[in-house]
């Protein structure tokens, strides 16, 4: 059931209208709606497929003096790491063809995610591509710390109900083009 309706949801990611002002919208919804506080740490993530980019978000943040980073995948079933991130770097190709910071980047713990999906629910489940990543990261930082977790995507991309697993990790907010979510 999560395949069929992962292939539906990232069919209609594609073909998301205004694709540009949307983007926009979601980072003003962002940026009236959360204030970063001096100490925090900031994931988020460089955009691949037809996901929402949320680089002028984190460039914002970068020049406001906010540690930002992005994650790494290590290896398969395993958590993400993350790296500090700046606009200025040179980013390399890593497993599955994601974008990272370079090697070299200092290795952070965040408190705040930005996490990209694939599809969600206002219960703040989340479906992404089926690798677990995300669901293994929040778990692994949950046990150490609060963590807010915010999931990144349009509107279109709301289901009623998302079909869930009990090692599914829920989001806290969603931000969209039209609004913050806050997740029950």
């Amino acid at each position: 059931m999560k395949s069929s309706l992962r292939k539906k949801l990232l069919t209609k990611r594609k073909y998301i209208e205004n694709r540009l002002e949307a983007e926009r919208s979601i980072v003003e919804q962002v940026t009236k709606t959360f204030s970063f506080k001096n100490d925090d740490i900031i994931a988020g993530y460089l955009q691949i497929k037809s996901e929402a980019s949320i680089a002028p978000l984190f460039t914002a943040l970068h020049h406001q003096k906010h540690a930002c980073c992005m994650p790494i995948v290590i290896e398969k079933n395993t958590p993400l790491s993350f790296r500090l991130w700046s606009p200025q770097d040179n980013n390399k190709t890593g497993h599955y063809n994601i974008p990272e910071p370079p090697t070299e980047n200092e290795a952070v713990t965040p408190n705040i995610l930005f996490v990209p999906l694939v599809g969600f629910d206002r219960q703040g489940n989340r479906l992404g591509y089926g690798g677990g990543f995300y669901d293994r990261t929040l778990k692994m930082l949950r046990q150490k710390k609060d963590i807010l977790a915010i999931g990144v995507g349009f509107s279109s991309q709301e289901v009623d109900k998302l079909p869930i697993n009990k090692h599914d990790e829920q989001l806290d907010f969603i931000a969209t083009e039209k609004e913050v979510i806050k997740c029950v």
